[in-house]
C-alpha cells in the first residue's frame, strides 16, 4: 500500500467535494432557481389564457391575494394537498404582520418566547425566496441577472404535479495543471437540468407580479 498515493487521492476527493459544494451554493443553485422560476412563468403565460395578478401586495390585502389564488385553484380542481407558496422576503414579512395571522406564544424555561415565523398557511407550505431569484426574465450570458423588461414575482402558488423537472448529473472532476490551463487547476462539471409546465395541468400555477 502506498500511503502517499492514498493521501493524495483522499485530498483530491475532498478538494472536489469542497469545490462542488461552494460552486453549487454560490453559483449553480441560485442560477438554477432563477432559470426555473422564469421558465415556469414564460411557459405558463405562453400557454394562453393564463394571466398573473398585478395587485401590489400589502399587509392589508396579502391574505386576500393568497385566498384568491387558492379559490381559483379550487375551481380548477387542483388538489389541495401538495400546494406550495413561494414568496419574497417582503411578502413573507407582510404575512407575519397580517392581522388575521395568529401569534404563537410558548413558555420555555420560564421565559416567554413569541414565535412570528410562518411555515404554512391553510396547510399550504410557505417557502421564502430571495427577491433577486424571483424575476420573470433573466439574462444568463454570465451568471444570472434580471433582463430588460423583467418584473418582480412577489408570490408563486404552485402544485408539484403541474411541472416536470428532469435532472441528470453526469460527473465532476478536477484536472491537474497543464500548459493548456496555464498551470491552473480546472474544475469541470457536467449536468443536465430543465423544467417544463405540463400543458394539461397549467392551472396548478398562480403568479403575483409587480
Amino acid at each position: 500500500m502506498n500511503t502517499g498515493i492514498d493521501i493524495d487521492e483522499t485530498n483530491m476527493v475532498t478538494t472536489i467535494t469542497n469545490i462542488t459544494q461552494v460552486f453549487n451554493e454560490t453559483q449553480k443553485f441560485p442560477e438554477m432557481d432563477s432559470y426555473f422560476i422564469s421558465k415556469l412563468f414564460a411557459e405558463w403565460t405562453g400557454l394562453g389564457g393564463q394571466t398573473a395578478s398585478v395587485a401590489t401586495p400589502t399587509v392589508a390585502n396579502v391574505l386576500n391575494l393568497f385566498q384568491t389564488m387558492m379559490e381559483e385553484m379550487d375551481e380548477d380542481r387542483v388538489p389541495q394537498v401538495g400546494r406550495i407558496l413561494y414568496v419574497t422576503p417582503a411578502v413573507n414579512r407582510m404575512l407575519r404582520e397580517a392581522e388575521a395571522i395568529g401569534r404563537s406564544i410558548e413558555l420555555r424555561n420560564r421565559t416567554t418566547s413569541i414565535t412570528t415565523m410562518i411555515t404554512d398557511i391553510d396547510n399550504v407550505r410557505l417557502e421564502m425566496v430571495p427577491s433577486n431569484l424571483m424575476r420573470t426574465l433573466y439574462n444568463f450570458d454570465e451568471g444570472a441577472r434580471p433582463a430588460t423588461g423583467s418584473r418582480q414575482i412577489n408570490m408563486l402558488l404552485g402544485h408539484n404535479s403541474c411541472v416536470a423537472a428532469p435532472v441528470k448529473y453526469v460527473s465532476s472532476r478536477l484536472d491537474v495543471p497543464s500548459a493548456l490551463s496555464k498551470d491552473k487547476w480546472v474544475y469541470y462539471e457536467r449536468a443536465y437540468e430543465d423544467v417544463f409546465v405540463l400543458k394539461h395541468k397549467a392551472q396548478g400555477l398562480r403568479f403575483n407580479i409587480t
